[in-house]
C-alpha cells in the first residue's frame, strides 16, 4: 500500500470519516474536523457521501490509520471495533463503547435550556424527546433537574422514534 507524503515531508496518517453529512451536528462536525486537519495535522480524509448505507461495504476493506465515527447503532460500533485502530466516536446516541468520546455534555445542555426559559418567567414546562436515544435522555434530565431544583415540574413526553410523521405526538400533545 502506497502511503503520502505530507508538505512538510512526514506520512499523511489517512483517517476515515464516517459522519452523517444531512445533519446539521455532522456538517458541523466535518467543517471542525477539516478545520483542524488544515491547521494542525497530517491527515489524509476517506469520506463517502452516501453515509450511513456505503461505509458497511467499505470499511471492512479499508486499512487505515483511524477513525472518526457518529457511532449511530451497535452493528457499526462492532465494525469498526474489529478494524484495530484507534475510533473518535462523535455520537453520544449509544452509551459505554470502547471509543474515545468527543460529545456534547447533553445534561448540561439540558440545564442551559431551562436557564434560558426560567429567565424568560415562564411558569409550565414541557420536554419532548425521543427517550430512546441517550442523547436525548440527557438533555431532557437536565432540563427537568433544573426546573425542579428552580422549584417547578417538568410534563414530559416521548414518542417512539421513528413515529411516522408525528401526527400521534401532536393528537396527544
Amino acid at each position: 500500500m502506497k502511503r503520502h507524503t505530507a508538505k512538510d515531508g512526514g506520512t499523511l496518517s489517512r483517517v476515515a470519516v464516517i459522519i452523517d453529512a444531512g445533519s446539521h451536528y455532522g456538517r458541523e462536525c466535518m467543517l471542525g474536523i477539516a478545520r483542524y486537519a488544515r491547521e494542525n495535522s497530517n491527515w489524509r480524509f476517506h469520506l463517502h457521501p452516501r453515509w450511513p448505507t456505503v461505509w458497511r461495504l467499505d470499511l471492512p476493506r479499508w486499512r487505515g490509520d483511524a477513525v472518526i465515527a457518529q457511532v449511530a447503532d451497535q452493528g457499526m460500533a462492532e465494525s469498526l471495533r474489529a478494524l484495530s485502530v484507534p475510533i473518535v466516536n462523535i455520537s453520544s446516541v449509544l452509551r459505554d463503547l470502547p471509543f474515545h468520546p468527543v460529545i456534547p455534555d447533553n445534561i448540561k445542555a439540558g440545564k442551559l435550556g431551562a436557564e434560558h426559559l426560567l429567565r424568560m418567567h415562564h411558569r409550565n414546562y414541557a420536554y419532548l424527546g425521543f427517550t430512546g436515544y441517550t442523547y436525548a435522555r440527557d438533555i431532557g434530565l437536565g432540563f427537568a433537574r433544573r426546573l425542579q431544583e428552580a422549584g417547578f415540574q417538568c410534563n414530559a413526553y416521548s414518542p417512539r422514534a421513528g413515529a411516522g410523521d408525528g401526527s400521534e405526538w401532536a393528537r396527544d400533545f
